[in-house]
């Protein structure tokens, strides 16, 4: 619009204008074409004449030509010049020729004085100020100006310029009509001037005959709007500018989607907030390590001591770069890439050397180590051992956490009483997460003391067939049982048969050292793979009752196939079983 004082600020005012029902302020094309023109104008749009024109009163003119064509000149006619009014007309206007002559200036015969009387008897004074009167009711009609003086339209506001245009229309129509009436008029004025003493009248249709000066009365009041427009210009250009902003910023509200935005924006908005927090907080962890680091002291040396421990062919080792920082470098360059074993051993390393930071005393120092061999694979099992048990064996208190049976193993070696049944040492205490299921669905686990086959056996295989068993003779057995009964039937099996026939690696491929029926080696292996890898309880709390009678009906048709199979082999488990409370 060429405001080069509108700014961004006051097209976020006017968002503000329409946001709540953008559509009511988006106008057409049209009326936006107009609102510009408006907003342009000035000089080129001046205050514009009225139409002066009166029209003529029709029905009092009508009312008139009716008087007329309705009188007569009746006196003392002559028959003949009655009956043919063409000869009537004819010998009037000879009359007028012939005022003082004696001789007939037609066929030149004498004109009596007595024959001209007669005439002139005929054509009496009353017949003459008929015709007369009609003559000038002919002109009077004639002078009726039906062309009128109207103003171009494109010297009005473009706001005003349809409407004129359609009234300018209609008076146009309107005066086609009343010049068809003004010829009708004089056409019967015009025979009752060749036939004066016959009577007529005009009888045609007046409902329009006012129309005109009302269409007149129309147009200047259009005029009127446009001279006061003109005259306050500069409140209609502020009027129409208005208009056209609050178009434009609805226009740009709808087309850019600015509501869905900013929508998404405070979406953002939020999220980056409660980012911003974290990211805090992160940083505030990052200030406490770092200060933890720098407090520690970590020796590079002590460091590379015990990674060449965990990792003796691995050339990875710690380099100082002073003020309390090191890099790990491999070959003397910057080590880059590190798998999960190597992340999992330098983070072991730093972890039991940072104990000893800062003259800490390990006496004081409780330490929990949650699966140090997590991403080793068995050559580093020992080395993680043996770090533990003398290298933390002065800890106040020590707990290690593992689900690597090796490891595990290992543990009970130093830390369970191997001919006391397993039973636990001094000052030690051994215990295993038991998983199960709530009475409302929810998985759970539990810290409980360490099962007595577990303690007893280096292998797990005799703690999973007593488990089984429990299972196998149940009267009543629970959910959890029967929520563990996949997983342990598939161990169970695997360690079996795997030792039974280690040539075929598919344990369902050896289910005929057991089966013979094909089906029911099809029911125990989509059984055990199917329930084995649930991902939630969903499935077997819909139907617990059947789950359980399902868990228990495979587990005893594998374990009544062991004892038919391999009878010395299952009353031996069974009797380890019941040595341990099975």
């Amino acid at each position: 619009m060429g405001d080069r004082n509108f700014t961004r600020p006051k097209l976020y005012q006017r968002i503000e204008e329409i946001r709540k029902a953008p559509r009511k302020f988006i106008i057409s094309d049209d009326d936006v074409s107009v609102q510009h023109s408006t907003l342009r104008s000035g000089e080129q749009f001046p205050e514009v004449p009225q139409v002066s024109e009166r029209f003529t009163d029709f029905d009092l003119l009508v009312r008139e030509v009716n008087d007329l064509l309705n009188q007569t000149a009746s006196q003392r006619a002559i028959d003949r010049l009655k009956q043919n009014h063409h000869v009537e007309s004819w010998v009037r206007q000879g009359l007028l020729l012939h005022k003082d002559a004696t001789t007939c200036e037609f066929c030149g015969g004498i004109l009596t004085t007595e024959r001209l009387e007669e005439l002139r008897k005929h054509f009496s004074e009353e017949y003459d100020k008929l015709v007369k009167a009609i003559e000038n009711k002919i002109m009077n009609i004639n002078t009726i100006a039906l062309k009128l003086d109207i103003p171009d339209e494109m010297r009005l506001l473009p706001s005003y310029r349809q409407e004129f245009s359609q009234i300018t229309g209609e008076l146009s129509d309107w005066i086609q009509w009343v010049t068809g009436l003004r010829d009708g008029l004089i056409d019967k004025l015009k025979r009752k001037q060749e036939a004066i003493e016959s009577q007529d009248l005009w009888e045609g249709n007046l409902g329009r005959a006012n129309q005109g000066q009302q269409l007149i009365e129309a147009l200047n009041e259009i005029i009127k709007r446009h001279n006061q427009t003109i005259a306050s210009i500069d409140k209609e250009k502020e009027k129409v500018k208005n208009k056209l902003e609050l178009h434009y910023a609805a226009q740009y509200f709808q087309e850019n989607e600015i509501a869905q935005k900013e929508a998404s924006i405070q979406h953002i908005s939020k999220r980056i907030k409660c980012i911003e927090e974290i990211l805090k907080r992160i940083n505030s962890e990052i200030q406490r390590i770092e200060q933890k680091i720098k407090e520690s002291s970590v020796g590079a040396a002590r460091l590379n001591e015990l990674l060449k421990c965990l990792l003796p062919d691995n050339s990875i080792k710690a380099v100082s770069m002073g003020d309390d920082k090191f890099q790990f470098h491999r070959d003397n360059r910057v080590a880059t890439h590190l798998s999960d074993g190597e992340k999992t051993a330098v983070t072991f390393a730093y972890f039991l050397t940072s104990l000893e930071a800062n003259d800490v005393k390990l006496s004081d120092t409780i330490v929990f180590v949650d699966d140090p061999i997590s991403s080793l694979d068995s050559n580093h099992i020992y080395a993680v051992y043996a770090l533990l048990i003398e290298h933390l064996k002065d800890s106040r208190q020590l707990f290690v956490s593992t689900h690597n049976s090796e490891l595990f193993n290992l543990l009970k070696i130093s830390w369970l009483n191997e001919k006391g049944g397993g039973r636990n040492k001094k000052n030690t205490r051994a215990y295993h997460v038991w998983r199960s299921v709530s009475t409302t669905g929810e998985p759970f686990a539990d810290l409980r003391d360490l099962p007595t086959l577990l303690r007893k056996f280096k292998s797990e295989y005799e703690f999973v067939f007593s488990r089984l068993y429990e299972l196998s003779i149940a009267q009543n057995p629970s959910l959890d049982t029967a929520y563990t009964a996949p997983n342990l039937l598939r161990k169970f099996l695997e360690a079996y048969l795997g030792f039974r026939k280690p040539s075929v690696s598919s344990w369902s491929a050896k289910l005929d050292l057991l089966l013979d029926s094909d089906e029911k080696r099809l029911e125990i292996q989509r059984y055990v793979n199917d329930a084995s890898h649930l991902q939630t309880s969903d499935r077997m709390l819909q139907h617990p009752d059947y789950f359980m009678a399902n868990a228990q009906k495979t587990v005893k048709m594998v374990l009544n196939a062991l004892q038919e199979k391999d009878r010395a082999h299952y009353e031996s488990l069974r009797e380890v079983a019941k040595e341990a409370g099975g």
